[in-house]
């Protein structure tokens, strides 16, 4: 089995309400670019589903 780096990505979020923050997306991937590719892909799947 292959270990993959654990990423971290911080993406600043606002809510309807005008509150400001970061949500972190954390998992495996094989590189930075693919953590963050990852990380718009989760963050789309959620807008969608709203």
């Amino acid at each position: 089995m292959t270990h993959l780096p654990l990423y971290e990505v911080d993406v600043p979020i606002t809510n309807t309400a005008g509150l400001r923050g970061v949500h972190v997306f954390t998992g495996h991937a094989d590189s930075r670019s693919a953590a963050v590719r990852i990380a718009h892909e989760v963050y789309q799947a959620a807008h969608a589903a709203q």
